[in-house]
């Protein structure tokens, strides 16, 4: 990803030289053998409270190598990019606390997700499909939304879940964990 400071958004502290891997929230890959035609790998896009407004773009999915994207607390509208969902490499996604007005209307495709919030972002629409495939998924954020349906048979596969933030019915197959701590909220 090259880094050209005319791309610079507004009010994002960053040097004189204008590498990206030094612009706040920005994370690159440590080895400087890496870079390779004035390109960066980007691991972390970490913009929490930014005041950040408007979509999520495609392009987002270009960042082949990010590992962390948390754009949580900001003003972000409209749908999250199907390519947001094939990061091979991604492993947390928060996008809580935003304002995603859409249905999560595409799969999960992520394998090296293991820490998914989306509280408290507006979604509605039937509960997503896809996470079965997330066989490391570990924690599951859902609440403040208005998703409707059951809770996926395949999500309760998954061996790694520890913490969940659910509001929906439960599946019958809830029985089929060897090992659950579950705290129901009226």
């Amino acid at each position: 990803t090259p880094c050209v400071t005319s791309s610079k958004p507004d009010g994002w502290a960053f040097n004189s030289s204008g590498d990206c891997c030094e612009w706040v929230g920005i994370t690159c890959e440590p080895s400087s053998s890496l870079r390779l035609n004035n390109t960066a790998r980007i691991t972390k896009l970490e913009l929490v409270n930014r005041g950040l407004s408007g979509s999520l773009s495609e392009s987002l999915g270009l960042l082949d190598h990010l590992r962390v994207l948390n754009l949580s607390n900001n003003f972000i509208l409209g749908s999250i990019p199907p390519s947001i969902f094939n990061l091979v490499h991604l492993e947390t996604l928060n996008l809580s606390s935003n304002h995603l007005y859409v249905e999560i209307a595409h799969s999960i495709n992520s394998t090296e997700l293991r820490h998914i919030r989306l509280e408290k972002s507006n979604f509605a629409g039937a509960f997503p499909a896809g996470f079965g495939k997330c066989a490391l998924l570990q924690q599951l954020f859902l609440g403040g939304n208005y998703i409707t349906g059951n809770i996926p048979d395949d999500l309760f596969h998954l061996l790694e879940i520890q913490v969940n933030d659910l509001y929906a019915s439960l599946s019958p197959t809830l029985g089929n964990l060897s090992s659950i701590s579950l705290r129901i909220d009226s």
